[in-house]
């Protein structure tokens, strides 16, 4: 799922793993947020990168990654738009009844 306000370039799908926790390394680029997934067995692995829209381009975001030797299996574009919750949702389906 596309994020508001982030780049996301996907390296492992999400269903290997169960859970997930954001690292930020001291030597990580500022803007970058790196997203470790956990699967059933204990191990780990880097499953997705995130990059501020603010301060990278997606085109920027496809070259860090080929320059870090990565490969994404998909690259998400942030969307730019606010999510709205599900209370806005009702809010507005009950306004149109």
């Amino acid at each position: 799922m596309p994020y508001e306000n982030k780049h996301v370039a996907i390296l492992v799908d999400s269903e290997e793993f169960e859970t997930f926790a954001v690292e930020n390394p001291e030597d990580a680029p500022e803007g970058v947020d790196y997203v470790v997934g956990t699967r059933e067995d204990g191990s780990t692995d880097l499953q997705r990168i995130q990059f501020d829209a603010d301060m990278y381009s997606i085109e920027d975001v496809g070259a860090w990654i080929e320059e870090q030797g990565l490969e994404a299996i998909e690259i998400q574009e942030a969307t730019g738009e606010k999510e709205s919750d599900e209370s806005e949702q009702s809010d507005e389906m009950e306004e149109s009844e």
